[in-house]
């Protein structure tokens, strides 16, 4: 990835902060790694079983993948993730489980490159 692609995704507040994510981290950059690994795994177990679950399943998971997502800073995820969640059937649900699938897609890459960009950087 060119570093100007780098640098747009990442100035992209409301797809990962930086700034959140360190603050949250204390600036612990091996912190900041391991919750974004984590998060990677957590946010595609939610997705498939939300997929599958009930409406009212699909919110609760809608919930917890909101907060995960609030925690590391990105915030659009957070908001299409808490709009699944107030939204429990019909074409609603749809779209805005639509919108969640996309904006988690914009996370994952903005936590790609944000991952690249730590690698890059020499161990304190």
């Amino acid at each position: 990835m060119h570093p100007a692609d780098k640098a747009q995704i990442l100035a992209a507040p409301a797809r990962l902060d930086p700034i959140h994510l360190a603050a949250q981290t204390g600036g612990d950059l091996l912190l900041q790694r391991d919750l974004l690994h984590l998060f990677v795994g957590q946010s595609a177990k939610l997705m498939a079983a939300m997929r599958i679950a009930s409406p009212r399943g699909a919110a609760d998971l809608a919930h917890k993948l909101s907060g995960s997502a609030r925690a590391i800073g990105a915030f659009e995820l957070a908001e299409a993730a808490g709009k699944l969640e107030g939204t429990l059937a019909g074409e609603e649900a749809q779209t805005a489980l639509e919108s969640v699938v996309v904006a988690l897609g914009r996370t994952l890459g903005a936590i790609e490159a944000y991952l690249s960009e730590l690698s890059s950087q020499p161990a304190p």
